[in-house]
């Protein structure tokens, strides 16, 4: 939360261990959605749909978490 009471507009945090090799390319996905002007939580969305097809369905992406 300090993150939001800092000023970000939205946090992204995963609940699970996650490897860097995967962690970019996911995170580096959602971000440009963001900056395209998609709301963060639709980006989330679309992109765990997304990335789903290439880890698996039960993959760390669902344990992703938004605060806003």
């Amino acid at each position: 939360m300090a993150f939001v009471d800092a000023g970000a507009r939205a946090v992204f945090a995963p609940q699970s261990a996650i490897r860097d090799v995967e962690a970019a390319p996911f995170f580096d996905a959602v971000l440009a959605r963001v900056r395209r002007g998609e709301a963060p939580a639709a980006a989330l969305r679309d992109e765990r749909v997304a990335q789903a097809a290439r880890l698996g369905a039960r993959s760390w992406v669902r344990d992703v978490l938004l605060f806003e």
